[in-house]
């Protein structure tokens, strides 16, 4: 059974980190983040400690969009889990899937991954308002399977979605 039995989620995961105290506001990047906030993918890039988190959650608070926030660890590097994480932020913020997506999770075992992902990206091109879902500590990502979501839908982007991805290196998406 392994990665494809039912894990709870820690729902603290769901929330970005508050903005601290001394944050030291960063014009030139929320500039450039304000100047790309309607592409469908943003990447945020830089080593450990440069403040990418806190800069993307303040910058959220001055958009007009919905957020989900997922902080990732090496646990959700399973596709399984990162889609219960994903659903999880996505139903916390009341977005609602149809029951099929419950279906194919439990078929994760013998169902192929872009099913999976084709039947998510296709709930997500419902949505009628803006959504922006951030994938914070996207380095510890490495399951093609995830990567793949995130290439799918910038190659064919959702007109309501975009991601924003914040690694501490550059993820191998074209």
């Amino acid at each position: 059974m392994g990665e494809f039995t039912n894990h709870p989620i820690l729902y603290s995961k769901l929330y970005p980190p508050r903005i601290p105290n001394d944050y030291v506001y960063r014009s030139d990047i929320q500039e450039r983040l304000e100047k790309h906030k309607d592409r469908p993918l943003i990447l945020v890039s830089a080593p450990a400690g440069y403040g990418k988190s806190s800069v993307i959650s303040f910058w959220l608070k001055s958009i007009k969009k919905d957020v989900c926030w997922i902080s990732l660890g090496s646990e959700e590097n399973s596709y399984y889990r990162f889609v219960q994480y994903l659903l999880a932020s996505l139903r916390q913020n009341n977005f609602d899937f149809d029951e099929g997506i419950d279906e194919l999770l439990s078929l994760l075992g013998s169902s192929e991954s872009v099913d999976i992902t084709n039947h998510i990206l296709n709930q997500l091109n419902k949505v009628d308002r803006q959504l922006t879902i951030v994938l914070d500590d996207y380095h510890l990502i490495n399951r093609q399977e995830i990567h793949s979501l995130i290439e799918i839908h910038s190659r064919f982007p959702s007109k309501n979605l975009q991601f924003v991805l914040i690694s501490r290196n550059d993820p191998p998406l074209p």
